[in-house]
């Protein structure tokens, strides 16, 4: 199923404490998978996220480009 940016940001902010996944470009390119992830907090328009066994990242929502969450897969437009 294909997804806004914005509607993608909201499933996460909306997570409760769930874990999920999501495939993001980095700054410099690389794209990167965050798995076994939790929402920690929104820092100045970034998601900050907690990767299990690998500790705290940020995510910029414009960069979001795959989001598996609630069983669901979503690819981000």
């Amino acid at each position: 199923m294909i997804i806004s940016k914005k509607k993608a940001t909201n499933l996460i902010l909306d997570s409760k404490g769930r874990y999920f996944s999501v495939t993001s470009k980095k700054l410099n390119g690389e794209i990167r998978d965050f798995k076994s992830a939790k929402l920690n907090d929104l820092l100045y328009g970034n998601l900050n996220i907690i990767e299990k066994g690998v500790g705290y990242r940020n995510v910029k929502p414009e960069n979001i480009l795959s989001l598996r969450i609630n069983k669901q897969v979503y690819q981000i437009r």
